[in-house]
């Protein structure tokens, strides 16, 4: 399942907006570097991408239904490709699992966007408010709560979420919205990992090195 959800994320990544806009580069004007290799091995058009990461996303809940993320995910991306109903359905599904608060957050987030462009704008704004909930300072539920505000004629509200967006204390350097390293997927947590890791590598008993150079 882990395997499956890291290519999942990778595709979803390359299918981005703005690896896309790389991938339409001229090729010669790429630098001759590993990466650029990459790139050019990957040219495929979003849609495709997005498909296979969707595809990906959907094996890696089946193998473990647990991997909330992965129906989180698949969720945006079936909004993405107009499938609405159906991100509707995966997201609920994935918010009835335990998830750490961050994914919550994507959930309630990518849920409120399929839930407003079905015109379910009350459901959508109670979703944008469970994720600021979680992250009282992020951006991003603010300014789509503004928005539906806007929608439904509400100035009161979309200029008060508006203006928490624009307030002094939403400059400050502690602020962080979990949706500007969405694409770093697994990676997200790479230094809780590293630490588990390199706690679990000092309670290995020490090497006999002069026995193994003998090997």
């Amino acid at each position: 399942p882990g395997i499956l959800f890291d290519a999942g994320c990778f595709h979803e990544t390359f299918g981005s907006p703005v690896m896309q806009a790389a991938l339409r580069r001229p090729a010669e004007r790429l630098p001759a570097a590993p990466s650029a290799a990459l790139l050019r091995q990957h040219e495929a058009s979003s849609a495709n991408l997005l498909a296979e990461a969707e595809k990906y996303f959907k094996q890696a809940a089946e193998r473990d239904p647990r991997l909330g993320e992965a129906r989180v995910r698949r969720g945006r991306l079936l909004m993405l490709r107009g499938r609405g109903s159906e991100a509707t359905g995966e997201l609920e599904q994935a918010l009835r699992l335990e998830m750490p608060g961050v994914v919550q957050y994507y959930a309630h987030l990518f849920l409120a966007e399929a839930l407003a462009g079905a015109g379910q704008t009350d459901q959508a704004l109670s979703s944008l408010e469970a994720a600021t909930a979680l992250f009282p300072d992020a951006q991003s539920p603010h300014l789509s709560i503004s928005q539906l505000a806007m929608d439904k004629r509400d100035t009161v509200l979309a200029r008060a979420s508006i203006e928490k967006v624009l307030s002094a204390e939403s400059a400050s350097p502690k602020r962080f919205d979990p949706w500007w390293v969405y694409s770093r997927g697994p990676g997200r947590d790479v230094e809780i990992i590293y630490a588990a890791f390199t706690q679990r590598v000092g309670q290995l008993p020490p090497i006999d090195v002069a026995k193994w150079r003998t090997r």
